[in-house]
């Protein structure tokens, strides 16, 4: 079974949670990613790559807490965005260039252990999978010693499965609103995504 149907067979399944359980609550977050993907390289071209590897980011969370150690959460994320321009500066494609901009986002599922250190604090773990999506486009333009000037815009979605791990610490503000903060790891196809993030949650 593919994970992303996994995904949503236990997001049904949490969401049926909120009907039986009083302990549930909704998160927004909004945070910074930093983007990390593998560049390749060629010396007889001297590439040359200019990044943009950092976004603003966003996520609803709805989560279900079965007892003080343990709770699920599903969750829609916005990543940010990355872009990249590798020019090739020497060779025989001296002035060819590709530029390229993707958004990302994804589904998530998470179970989340967390541990009491005070009245109001706890510290806490996620560990969970997503099933993300790349949307992006760019431009090739290929330049090779005046016998071609070629010059294409391309269009670009991708979509995976990965996993995604992350630490965090949450403090009650009343016995309702609890603010957070976490750090998460995400791990894609090319790439991998470490994402700052801060959030206001509800208790029901």
């Amino acid at each position: 079974m593919k994970i992303h149907y996994l995904i949503k067979i236990l997001i049904l399944l949490t969401l049926s949670q909120f009907a039986l359980s009083e302990k549930y609550y909704v998160d927004l977050a909004l945070g910074s990613s930093i983007f990390n993907r593998d560049d390749f390289n060629n010396p007889e071209m001297n590439i040359e790559i200019h990044k943009d590897q950092s976004g603003l980011s966003a996520s609803i969370i709805g989560g279900v807490s079965f007892n003080e150690y343990i709770s699920m959460e599903v969750a829609y994320n916005d990543l940010g965005e990355y872009s990249e321009r590798v020019n090739f500066n020497s060779g025989s494609f001296s002035g060819s260039h590709i530029s390229s901009q993707f958004d990302f986002y994804s589904y998530s599922l998470a179970l989340i252990p967390s541990y009491p250190i005070l009245n109001e604090w706890n510290v806490y773990a996620k560990l969970g999978v997503h099933n993300w999506r790349a949307i992006g486009n760019g431009e090739i333009y290929w330049y090779k010693n005046d016998i071609f000037d070629y010059k294409e815009d391309f269009k670009e979605k991708e979509n995976d499965d990965d996993y995604f791990v992350g630490v965090g610490t949450s403090y009650a503000l009343t016995d309702k609103l609890i603010s957070k903060f976490f750090i998460v790891y995400y791990e894609l196809m090319e790439a991998d995504i470490v994402n700052y993030s801060a959030s206001l949650g509800y208790k029901f």
